[in-house]
Order: structure tokens, then sequence, then C-alpha cells
């Protein structure tokens, strides 16, 4: 297992999972008259996740969904370990592989954290 959205635990694992961290600046970061940044850093290491699927059956994509498409979600993540961290989901893309058996889908989107 390498995600849960609130607690839900989806039954594939996806194809394709990146853990990116970002220091966020403040506005106020300027550079001093000798040259020297002076960097004022309001957050260290936010977290955010890029996740692929192929080939989910319809029933597995609007579960997965409908965790994803809440205004935040509390996302499990495992980057060497088990982390919680509530997200939201920007950018979700779905794409119909096939119409065979009641449809498989590809999904991809990222997990920003708040």
């Amino acid at each position: 297992m390498l995600l849960k959205y609130n607690n839900y635990e989806p039954s594939v694992e996806p194809i394709s999972y990146s853990v990116d961290y970002e220091d966020v600046d403040g506005g106020d970061t300027t550079e001093s008259e000798t040259g020297v940044s002076l960097i004022h850093v309001v957050r260290l290491k936010k977290v955010s996740i890029s996740v692929s699927y192929k080939a989910l059956r319809t029933a597995e994509l609007t579960a997965i969904m409908s965790q994803i498409s809440k205004q935040s979600v509390d996302i499990t993540y495992f980057d060497g370990a088990f982390k919680t961290a509530e997200m939201r989901c920007k950018s979700p893309s779905i794409n119909m592989i096939s119409n065979v058996d009641g449809g498989y889908w590809d999904l991809t989107f990222n997990l920003e954290e708040l």
C-alpha cells in the first residue's frame, strides 16, 4: 500500500508515484546590497505527490475520485516511512482506454499539502 485517501485504500497500486518536497519562501525574500540573498522560509518540505493509475475498473475510478474530489483529504503516503498529511487534489485527468466490460480508465492527478 502506497496511498490511502481518508482511510480508503484502493485495491490497486498506482503505476507511477512520486513524492516531491518544496521549501516555501515568504514574500519578503530579498537580496542585500552586498549580494547576499536574505531568504525568509515560511515552510520547509511542503509535500506534493504525483499519482497515475492505469486500467482502473469503473468502480475503482469512481471510488478514488469520490475521495480526491473533496476540498481536503487526509492522505497516508509512503516515502520510506508512512506519513499522513492534509492535502488537496489538483489537476485530475481521466482517460477511457476501453469500453469493454464496463470500462477501463487511466487516472492521473497531483496532491498538494495544505
